[in-house]
């Protein structure tokens, strides 16, 4: 999944490829169509041409102003065969440190040919994905669909904590096999819905969430307002260890040296090291949400 910032100008790139994976160069022009995480399709256009193969997109406002996931569908014919490729992308709050900044504090990532943007950009996504996954917890604000069960009580557990925002309630009235909207909350009927942040709980203050399977759809928003800068120095340790080769083989316990013997920190969720970095397996234990395993 690839990031973008909130109103920041962004463009995705795709590169058209043969069935050996080289790229080429399609017949005709290749079109563009945005579609939203419920699939209305928002925006069209047509790919911009650059190298062989190659074709960039510049995200529309609609799409930039908009917090959640997005499917970027690009169409081309190659070899007279019509064909589709999907690039998801996700449109947060921010991005957890920006590519010069990475730069200004790592010079060995100066060469801009060797490091380029795009592969500073993937490291970036790669790292976020690593901290949050392990701490449970978003670092910059994101919106998401999610369908969940009710149990008749006045407590939803939701997927992720720290929610900020209630978008939207579907209730279906799956109980009865109709599967139908049994209700589209209003906005009264939004503001009844009270948000344990830390927790990730929606709270009904007058009603109850109705008993059934996947019958709730809740649109909402979750994650850090700002990212700590503890949790943006994390997120460059992890990206500059995914550029910077190392000598050391991956799977190495310890190395031997002219001064001596020493261990090398390897991940081990269970003994809290979800990464194997002493530093940045302190940011997400000093900075994660993970909720207490019951049973």
């Amino acid at each position: 999944m690839i990031r973008y910032a909130l109103n920041r100008a962004g463009t995705v790139t795709f590169t058209v490829r043969n069935e050996d994976g080289v790229a080429a160069a399609p017949t005709g022009s290749v079109t563009v169509t945005v579609f939203d995480a419920t699939d209305a399709q928002i925006a069209t256009g047509t790919g911009t041409a650059g190298a062989t193969g190659v074709y960039t997109y510049a995200l529309p406002s609609g799409v930039r102003s908009e917090l959640g996931a997005y499917t970027v569908r690009f169409g081309y014919t190659l070899a007279g065969v019509a064909q589709t490729a999907d690039v998801q992308i996700e449109v947060v709050g921010g991005l957890l440190f920006e590519i010069a900044d990475l730069r200004a504090a790592h010079p060995e990532l100066s060469d801009v040919e060797r490091y380029t943007s795009a592969a500073i950009r993937t490291a970036r996504d790669e790292a976020t994905e690593r901290l949050e996954e392990a701490a449970q917890v978003a670092f910059a604000t994101r919106r998401t669909i999610q369908t969940v069960s009710g149990d008749e009580t006045t407590r939803l557990l939701m997927p992720h904590v720290e929610i900020t925002a209630v978008n939207s309630v579907t209730l279906y009235n799956e109980i009865t096999g109709a599967d139908a909207v049994e209700d589209e909350f209003d906005g009264t009927e939004i503001a009844d819905v009270e948000i344990d942040s830390h927790a990730g709980v929606l709270k009904r203050t007058t009603n109850l969430w109705p008993y059934g399977h996947n019958n709730i759809v809740v649109d909402y928003e979750h994650g850090y307002a700002s990212t700590p800068n503890p949790v943006k120095r994390a997120a460059m340790r992890l990206a500059v260890e995914a550029l910077v080769p190392n000598a050391l083989p991956s799977r190495a316990l310890a190395q031997s040296t002219d001064v001596g013997d020493f261990r090398i920190s390897v991940a081990n969720p269970e003994a809290g090291r979800p990464t194997g970095d002493p530093e940045v397996d302190a940011v997400i234990l000093m900075f994660g949400r993970r909720r207490p395993t019951v049973g």
